[in-house]
C-alpha cells in the first residue's frame, strides 16, 4: 500500500536535517586545520583493538609501556609490573614503588601477544622503574631503565641499566650500567634512549652530584647526555647540557631524537625563569661533541610546560608538550634550520578536547608526522581519558581531524557498578601503512561494603597494557 506524507512533517524533518548539519559543522570547525588526505584514518575490519598485552593476575598492576616494530612486523611492548612483589618505600621524601620490567611480542600483526618475560629478576630493596626501548637497523632490542638501590634508610643508589637482546627478544644479555661518572640519575624525573643506524646508544637524563644527592640543597637538577659505540663498551663521562648557572634551578623530563649524522637533539623542562618552568633546547654534535648554546622553546613564563617529546627529520625539528594553562592545551613548535630557530608555538587540540598529557610524537621515513596524546573531552565526567592522535603529510603545516582510539574496555567494580575505562600513558611506533599503539588501560577498581574507594592500597585501581593498530595512508601515493 502507498502511504503519503504530509508536506509539513516533511519541511519539519529537513528543518531538523539542517539544524544537526549545522550542529556537526560547528563542532568540526572547533578542530586544528585538516590535511587533504584527512578521509585516510579509518578503522579496518582487521584492527584487533584493545588487546590487552599483559598476562598478569588479578593483583598485579602495569605502567610506563613502550611499544616498538621492527623491519619484519614484530611487535615489541615494556612495561613496568608489579606482579613480583606490592610495597612502596618512601625515600628522601619520594614515592618510590617496587616494579619489574616485562616484555612481550607479538608475531601476527598485533593479534595476540606470546607469553610475558621477565627481563631483571625481582631482587630485595631494589625498584625497577621508567623502561624504555628502542630498535636498531640490525632488528637488535635494547631495552634501558632506571634501578633504584635503597638497601640503606633514606639512602638512593639510582643508576641506568640497558639489556639487549640480538634474536628477537628470545634472550636478553646480563643489563650492562651507563656510566654516569659522579652523576647520579634523578629520581623522579624520566630519561631518554635512542640507538642509531650505526649502532651508536645515546642516553640524555636528569641527574645531580653524588655529594649533592642526600643534602638539604638537592634541587640543582642538570640535564646530562652520554654514548657508546656499540653496547657492551665504555659510555662517555656525562656531558652537562644546560648551560645556565642558577642555584636550586631544576631541569628535568628530557626527550631526545637523533639524525642520520649521529647529532643529538635534546629538549627537557627547565625552571631557569624566576622558578616557572619552560622548555630549552641543544644540540650534541657527533663528532666533536661540541654542545650548542640552550634556546628557549615557545610557552609563556608563567605556565608550567611539561611532557616534552621531540621528533627529527633532516633539518626539521618538531617538540609537543602539555603546557599547564587553561584546559592544559598541546603544543607544537617546528624549526626548519636545525633549531637555530623555532616558530611561534601552536595549539594542536581543539575545544572539546582538553587536559591533554604524555604526548609523544615520530616521523616516518617519508617524513610524514604522527602525534598521539591522552585527554579528556569537555563531556565526559567521571572517567574521561582516551587517546587521540592525528597527522600531518606537509610538516606541519596542515593536520588531519583528531582521531580518537576506539574500543573502550568496560570493567565492573567490586560494588557491582560498571564504568567506561580510562585510557593513559600513549606509546607509538610506525610500519608501512600502519600506526601501532600501547598505552594503560584500568581494568579493575576496588570498593568497600558502604561503596567507598579502598583507600591507601594502591592497588584500589589495577591497569593493564592494553594495544590497539590503526592504518593510514602512508604518503606516498598520488
Amino acid at each position: 500500500m502507498i502511504q503519503f506524507i504530509n508536506p509539513t512533517i516533511l519541511k519539519i524533518k529537513k528543518k531538523m536535517i539542517i539544524m544537526i548539519g549545522l550542529v556537526l559543522l560547528l563542532v568540526i570547525s572547533q578542530y586544528p586545520l585538516l590535511s587533504p588526505t584527512n578521509d585516510s584514518i579509518h578503522d579496518e575490519e582487521s584492527n584487533p583493538g584493545g588487546i590487552q598485552i599483559d598476562d598478569g593476575l588479578d593483583y598485579t598492576s602495569c605502567s610506563d609501556p613502550t611499544v616498538r616494530v621492527d623491519s619484519n612486523g614484530t611487535i615489541y611492548a615494556v612495561w613496568k609490573d608489579s606482579r613480583l612483589i606490592n610495597e612502596t618505600q618512601y625515600i628522601s621524601g619520594y614515592e618510590l614503588q617496587f616494579g619489574n620490567i616485562f616484555f612481550s611480542k607479538s608475531i601476527n600483526g598485533g593479534r595476540s601477544f606470546e607469553p610475558n618475560k621477565n627481563i631483571n629478576l625481582y631482587q630485595e630493596n631494589i625498584a625497577f622503574t621508567q623502561p624504555i626501548m628502542a630498535i636498531d637497523e640490525l632488528d637488535y632490542i635494547y631495552i634501558g631503565w632506571i634501578e633504584f638501590n635503597y638497601s640503606y634508610q633514606d639512602e638512593v643508589d639510582a643508576n641506568i641499566y640497558i639489556a639487549q637482546s640480538t634474536n628477537n627478544g628470545e634472550n636478553f644479555s646480563d643489563p650492562v650500567l651507563v656510566d654516569n661518572g659522579n652523576i647520579d640519575v634523578s629520581i623522579h624525573q624520566n630519561f631518554a634512549m635512542i640507538v642509531d643506524k650505526t649502532g651508536t646508544i645515546h642516553v640524555a637524563f636528569a641527574g645531580i652530584p653524588s655529594a649533592m644527592m642526600n643534602s638539604t640543597i638537592n634541587q640543582n637538577w642538570d640535564i646530562y647526555y652520554t654514548k657508546c659505540q656499540r653496547y657492551n663498551e665504555p659510555f662517555i663521562l656525562p656531558l652537562r647540557v644546560n648551560d645556565d648557572f642558577t642555584q636550586n634551578c631544576t631541569q628535568g623530563y628530557p626527550s631526545m631524537d637523533v639524525d642520520d649524522k649521529g647529532n643529538a637533539f635534546i629538549v627537557w623542562r627547565d625552571n631557569r625563569n624566576s622558578g616557572n618552568a619552560t622548555l630549552y633546547f641543544s644540540t650534541i654534535k657527533s663528532n666533536n661533541l661540541v654542545i650548542s648554546q640552550n634556546t628557549r622553546i615557545g610557552g609563556d613564563i608563567i605556565h608550567i610546560n611539561a611532557g616534552p617529546a621531540i621528533a627529527v627529520f633532516g633539518n626539521n625539528i618538531y617538540v609537543v608538550w602539555q603546557e599547564n594553562s587553561l584546559y592544559e592545551p598541546l603544543m607544537i613548535s617546528k624549526s626548519f634550520d636545525s633549531g637555530r630557530t623555532f616558530s611561534e608555538q601552536c595549539q594542536l587540540n581543539g575545544v572539546n578536547i582538553i587536559s591533554c598529557k604524555n604526548p609523544q610524537i615520530k616521523l616516518n621515513r617519508e617524513g610524514v608526522l604522527f602525534i598521539v596524546w591522552s585527554a579528556a573531552k569537555v563531556s565526559d565526567r567521571e572517567y574521561p581519558y582516551g587517546i587521540y592522535y592525528l597527522i600531518s603529510y606537509d610538516g606541519g603545516k596542515s593536520y588531519t581531524k583528531i582521531a580518537e582510539l576506539s574500543n573502550y574496555r568496560i570493567i565492573q567494580r567490586s560494588n557491582g557498578k560498571s564504568i567506561i575505562s580510562p585510557q593513559l600513558e600513549p606509546s607509538m611506533d610506525i610500519t608501512n601503512n600502519s600506526i601501532v599503539f600501547s598505552y594503560v588501560e584500568k581494568r579493575m577498581e576496588k570498593y568497600d561494603d558502604s561503596n567507598q574507594p579502598i583507600l591507601g592500597n594502591m592497588l584500589t585501581s589495577l591497569w593493564s597494557i592494553s594495544f590497539q593498530k590503526q592504518t593510514f595512508d602512508d604518503g606516498t601515493k598520488n
